[in-house]
């Protein structure tokens, strides 16, 4: 997967059953646990991506909202300050088209979802204000030196 696990811990969480199985393997949680996390609180997280993956997007948004708010407040008290946090909950078929992206070094690039994106949400840093975007076609990012996706720069407006 050219995906820096960064990226993928501050910008995705699954979406749907099949979601939550293809973005909960070992890779994930190997990395969790090289961030100092134990196995309980492993768990725990994997026991909230669940709740969200399975939610409903609209009629059950606070979870989206909530879990897109641990991520910026995680992100803003420990790595990075940015002005906003945006959060994107990826289904299978999504992952998988993710994981075969390949840019190629230092570029900048679009990602075209092959099925609109159940939920984005973005947290505003100054003010915790949140909005939500139901089905983005992609995003746009960056590449590191490897050609790994490091950077999340915008959604891509959805179809009309």
């Amino acid at each position: 997967m050219p995906i820096l696990s960064s990226f993928i811990v501050k910008h995705v969480r699954p979406f749907g059953e099949a979601g939550y199985n293809t973005f909960g393997n070992a890779q994930t949680i190997e990395f969790l646990s090289s961030l100092g996390l134990n196995i309980g609180e492993i768990t725990n997280i994997f026991a909230a991506w669940r709740l969200a993956a399975l939610a409903d997007p609209v009629g059950q948004s606070n979870l989206f909202i909530d879990a897109a708010n641990a991520v910026a407040q995680a992100r803003w008290g420990n790595l990075y300050e940015t002005d906003m946090s945006t959060v994107m909950f990826l289904d299978d078929a999504q992952l998988e088209s993710l994981s075969h992206l390949e840019p190629g070094a230092n570029s900048n690039f679009s990602w075209r979802s092959p099925t609109p994106i159940a939920a984005a949400v973005t947290i505003h840093r100054q003010s915790n204000r949140h909005h939500i975007i139901w089905g983005a076609t992609g995003f746009s990012g960056g590449t590191d030196g490897n050609g790994r996706i490091s950077h999340f720069t915008a959604l891509l407006p959805t179809e009309r």
